[in-house]
């Protein structure tokens, strides 16, 4: 028996038995309810579909509804096989069977017999009056007509099903891909997401690539402004926009690359292109020389290219290799820029900037001047050679240093503070209405404002001082500093002990040698225990607190404008005090504030010999100074490999950290031979090469010491397999020095002892 036949009877069985067969319906209506409940049967409705589908939906489901009921309804017509009284079969025999009467849907029915329910005798015994031949002939006729309808509703039976598969695999593909098309929509909008974060990405990293201070310069004016809305201080491209795309380029991850159209519109719209009336005051004269030879070539065809970092790539191993730079290096000192072929005894005419000496009465001063030059295409070639090969260094300082200093404040621990300090142009104080007295006299006020931008770990915070005081020196300067340094040491809770300080160079402010004594002595009373002040490049000096300037004159001269009055530089004060700008902090230097750092240097200021080239001034104690001829934002010289540096003591009359004097000569041997022991390690010097060691065993005269092997030129040392103990004379001895720290398999010295090493 087949599983069809099993049905079969099951079902009969069931059938003769209504009240099982409803308990029956009604368990699997409960079960059909929890799936549905849970989840596990998902009805869609039809207003999930689109609304075009959703109209075509609906229309084919009407027409198929329509068909359908006319189907039922033809064949309930024709299905009924209710046998004829003998009268209505002798009234059919001589009408004709018409197929056209019934129009038959296809519509799935049962199978009719192949055969009539009443046998041809019986039809035939019903009707005497007709002859045997004609009824035989009739009734043969009828059953070819219903044996032709019967396979006639079986081949529309069959096509029903057909047409039924194919609208339930149509169905299912339709609900496939309305599932396809929603985690479609789920994945574009994904995609569209990332991309949109994508494009923010590049944004931040066009805007902080353009806003570099080796692709542009901040404008100090008070005028130099953009924008309605928001007002936001200019800053002009220092190279064209196409020779930064093509750094942005080559330095940028190849995620945040684009054409450079894109790169036109991630540029942030206060940084411009110098228009005509935007006159560079503060140019620097080797760039500025370098440009005006570049140009002379540039003219006649000779130079490939009028890039100054192409032009500088040409003649250099690695432009980031400080040799190459130096034009010291080995494999590139003698490379010369490939130009064009031309006649070098052909005249040429450029222009440079000179020092000329200028006498007045009985003096005589230096003066800068615009010359013009006429000469040869050769002599213009050998003058340009000559100056590339100076502003290579020029170079690498200033993009060296901007580097470092942004790296520095992208890395900030929560104990280091960066100060960027610069003092701005006096503010002339001035009335709404003045008289001509007053107004060309000398009657007028100067406010000094030191502007400071701070940079700790949380974020960043604008300050800017001001004081009646002219006076720009030294000791007006740890006053401006003062007050900025101690407000971030006690909002940081006291969290703040080391202190770096970015200012430009000049002489008369940042670097001289008082500058270097109070450095040495000043921090350590706030608590300070690591400090570094970096001196930018010449004419590199531009930033933040240039801005911070501007802001704040511009703010005043609004102020006047709308017919107010600052008459002094407390009235300037007590202005923006009361104005209670968000992004900037302002306070008050009395001439006494200068006075007290006036009193804490001592009549000779100890002279720092070499510090118009130094770059990096470095303090770790008090009254010891240690300067660098290259800026690198580090406090220990391990940290960088550019520079060695030098080590100087200046008298301090901090009381904590000064040393006791001995007595007398004798005091001071015994305090030198006590603090030679057994056991202590030491720093020698032998062969005019310095050596670590520990004291083995002490004479009167000499003192031997097993020295360790150091590994390289790194801050890495190593006992020998064989011990290398030598005696050697005090005079060899250098210092005493903590015991070297475990390193990995080797040891290690302290920085301060490292420091020591390196200045054997």
């Amino acid at each position: 028996m087949t599983s069809k036949e099993r049905t079969r009877k099951y079902r009969e069985r069931l059938n003769k038995d209504p009240e099982r067969r409803e308990n029956i319906l009604k368990e699997r209506c409960r079960k059909y309810q929890e799936k549905k409940a849970c989840g596990k049967i998902v009805q869609l409705s039809v207003k999930s579909v689109l609304p075009a589908t959703r109209k075509k939906l609906q229309d084919k489901w009407r027409e198929s509804k329509k068909r359908c009921r006319a189907r039922e309804k033809a064949t309930k017509a024709v299905l009924d096989l209710t046998p004829q009284s003998p009268q209505d079969q002798d009234q059919d025999h001589d009408q004709p069977f018409n197929h056209e009467e019934v129009n038959v849907a296809p519509v799935a029915v049962p199978v009719l017999c192949s055969t009539p329910t009443q046998s041809p005798k019986e039809m035939s015994t019903k009707d005497q009056s007709t002859p045997k031949r004609v009824r035989k002939r009739s009734v043969n006729k009828q059953l070819r007509r219903l044996r032709m309808q019967n396979e006639k509703l079986i081949k529309q039976l069959e096509a029903e099903k057909r047409r039924a598969d194919r609208f339930r695999r149509k169905t299912q593909r339709f609900e496939q891909r309305r599932k396809v098309d929603k985690n479609a929509h789920t994945n574009t909008q994904a995609k569209q997401s990332k991309r949109r974060n994508t494009a923010q990405e590049r944004k931040k990293q066009v805007e902080s690539f353009l806003l570099r201070d080796e692709s542009s310069r901040l404008l100090p004016g008070k005028k130099d402004t953009v924008g309605r809305k928001e007002k936001m201080q200019r800053r002009v491209l220092v190279k064209s926009l196409v020779d930064l795309h093509k750094e942005y380029s080559q330095t940028a991850e190849l995620k945040h690359r684009m054409s450079y159209r894109q790169f036109l519109r991630y540029k942030p719209f206060y940084v411009t292109e110098a228009k005509a009336n935007d006159r560079n005051t503060c140019a620097c004269y080797q760039h500025e020389n370098m440009r005006l030879l570049i140009d002379a070539l540039s003219q006649r065809g000779i130079l490939p290219s009028k890039s100054l970092s192409y032009l500088l790539s040409s003649i250099t191993c690695n432009m980031d290799n400080m040799k190459c730079m130096e034009r010291t290096c080995t494999e590139c000192c003698y490379d010369e820029v490939q130009i064009a072929i031309f006649n070098l005894d052909d005249r040429a005419r450029w222009e440079h900037w000179v020092k000329e000496d200028v006498v007045v009465g009985d003096k005589t001063y230096k003066n800068w001047v615009k010359k013009t030059e006429n000469g040869t295409i050769g002599k213009l070639v050998e003058e340009f050679n000559k100056e590339l090969d100076g502003i290579a260094i020029h170079q690498f300082n200033w993009l060296h240093q901007a580097q470092k200093f942004r790296h520095l404040k992208e890395n900030l621990k929560d104990n280091e503070m960066v100060l960027h300090v610069d003092f701005s142009e006096n503010y002339a104080c001035k009335l709404n209405t003045e008289i001509q007295s007053f107004h060309f006299g000398g009657n007028r006020q100067q406010a000094s404002i030191h502007t400071a931008v701070a940079y700790t770990f949380t974020g960043s915070q604008s300050y800017a001082t001001i004081s009646d005081s002219v006076r720009h020196n030294e000791r007006a300067v740890w006053a401006h500093l003062k007050p900025v340094v101690q407000e971030m040491i006690a909002n940081s809770g006291h969290k703040i002990d080391t202190l770096h300080v970015l200012s430009d160079g000049p002489v008369t402010q940042y670097r001289n040698k008082a500058n270097c004594y109070l450095l040495s002595s000043v921090p350590y009373t706030w608590r300070l225990k690591r400090i570094t002040w970096n001196y930018s490049e010449r004419a590199h000096g531009k930033g933040a607190p240039d801005g911070v300037g501007g802001s704040v004159k511009r703010m005043a001269d609004n102020h006047v404008h709308g017919g107010q009055d600052i008459q002094s530089p407390k009235d300037l004060y007590e202005f923006l005090a009361r104005k209670e700008v968000p992004n900037i902090k302002f306070k008050w230097i009395d001439e006494a504030d200068i006075q007290v750092f006036n009193e804490m240097l001592p009549p000779p200021v100890p002279k720092v010999p070499g510090i118009l080239n130094t770059h990096q001034i470095l303090s770790f104690s008090a009254g010891e100074i240690f300067y660098r001829a290259l800026s690198c934002f580090c406090l220990y010289p391990e940290m960088c490999n550019c520079f060695s540096p030098s080590k100087m003591r200046l008298a301090c009359e901090v009381q904590e950290t000064q040393p006791e004097s001995p007595s007398s000569g004798e005091e001071e041997e015994e305090k030198s031979d006590d603090k030679y022991t057994v056991g202590k390690f030491v720093i020698v010097r032998y062969d005019k090469k310095p050596f670590v060691g520990q004291i083995t065993q002490l004479n009167a005269e000499h003192i031997e010491v097993n020295c360790m092997v150091q590994i390289g030129r790194k801050n890495t040392f190593k006992w020998p397999a064989r011990r290398d103990c030598i005696m050697y004379s005090k005079d060899q001895l250098v210092s005493v020095i903590s015991e070297p720290e475990p390193h990995q398999r080797a040891a290690q010295l302290t920085k301060y002892d490292w420091l020591l090493f390196n200045e054997v």
